[in-house]
């Protein structure tokens, strides 16, 4: 830490940070509202070897409930903990406040949600923020090495106004030396290992193929050792890669099930008939509760199947409404794309305040002749 210029803004003031500056207030904390930014720090001659920047920080994606939604998917990590050291650039997500709520206030300005019959609270102000880092609460940590001596250290967030309400408050960096020995590089891996993602912890709601999960943390519990820098930064492609797989598993079976709930209404619709809306039906009574309730497609085969699924809604629509149905409300959710493709099919009439969820667009169409 004594290599940290200003490491706990003791004066509320930026001295020895660059990038943008954040805001103080009376308590020796910084923050960024609604901002995006890049707080950072250069550091020269540091022994070389393995070192974990740390501060007390965390982001609040959104207000508190959507903040709390995130934290439960595991999404909306958008402020990150950076190190830079030659051409490598470590980062860790900064912390969502949930990650340590307290199931007991403090009595202070917090906020809260409940679940499950209990009530979480967080900071709402800086005060308080402050109150829960005295606590001991909202470590962040990356680990890095340098080979010269020379590192830059810091936080930055890439989205500013959106989700409304996001908020980073941050506090007390930190920097520790654990030496240039094949101990101190097993123990980076170690802590790379322990900030992966924790699928575990997903709400019931989120679909991930069966055995996915299982083979995520099989490839991570067998990357045992490293002896040096180039064994670390090969692991950590290697989680990164296996993290990017069950993401995009998980948005597929999301596409997939946003598509089922559409088909769903289609199918219920007493204004569509024919036999393209039967074989909507059918298939969402089969074959679409068969693929949710096993969960063994693989991802590729979850897209393909959604695909196959938007494709017999577009022809249950195309086919099966009658000139002069009003279908306001049944492109809910469908993107201009597929309008466009719709309207090579049918006239358009009175044109304003069409398809809601469409950018705002709903009419009422007639098929051509």
């Amino acid at each position: 830490t004594t290599l940290i210029t200003n490491p706990s803004y003791d004066n509320n003031n930026n001295d020895g940070w660059s990038g943008d500056k954040p805001a103080f207030q009376s308590w020796t904390d910084a923050e960024f509202y609604k901002k995006k930014f890049n707080t950072y720090q250069k550091i020269t001659t540091a022994p070389k070897g393995v070192y974990a920047l740390s501060v007390q920080a965390f982001y609040r994606s959104g207000f508190s409930d959507a903040a709390y939604d995130n934290y439960k998917n595991i999404t909306g990590y958008d402020a990150k903990l950076y190190a830079i050291s030659g051409t490598d650039t470590l980062t860790a997500n900064v912390v969502n406040p949930f990650s340590e709520a307290l199931t007991e206030p403090l009595g202070m300005n917090e906020s809260k949600v409940e679940d499950g019959g209990v009530t979480y609270y967080i900071p709402n102000n800086m005060e308080t923020a402050e109150a829960y880092f005295n606590k001991g609460l909202y470590n962040n940590t990356v680990f890095f090495s340098t080979e010269d001596g020379d590192m830059t250290i810091g936080m930055r967030k890439e989205n500013s106004e959106t989700p409304d309400g996001n908020w980073v408050l941050y506090d007390n960096w930190g920097l520790k030396y654990y030496g240039n020995g094949a101990d101190a590089y097993t123990l980076w891996l170690n802590e790379v290992k322990k900030s992966a993602p924790d699928y575990s912890t997903l709400s019931s709601d989120v679909l991930v193929t069966v055995g996915m999960v299982d083979t995520y943390v099989s490839t991570i519990n067998a990357l045992a050792s490293a002896n040096n820098k180039a064994d670390v930064l090969a692991a950590i492609a290697t989680i990164k890669a296996e993290v990017a797989k069950v993401d995009d598993n998980i948005a597929a079976w999301k596409a997939y099930q946003e598509a089922i709930t559409r088909g769903e209404a289609i199918a219920n619709d007493d204004q569509v008939g024919g036999p393209d809306k039967d074989d909507l039906a059918d298939y969402l009574s089969y074959e679409a509760e068969d693929n949710i309730q096993n969960l063994t497609l693989t991802t590729v085969e979850v897209k393909s199947e959604t695909e196959k699924l938007l494709a017999m809604i577009d022809a249950a629509i195309k086919n099966g409404i009658s000139a002069g149905t009003d279908v306001t409300e049944m492109f809910d959710g469908m993107n201009s794309m597929e309008i466009l493709v719709l309207g090579t099919d049918f006239n358009v009439l009175d044109g304003t305040n069409m398809f809601k969820g469409c950018n705002n667009l709903t009419t009422i169409i007639t098929k051509k002749n």
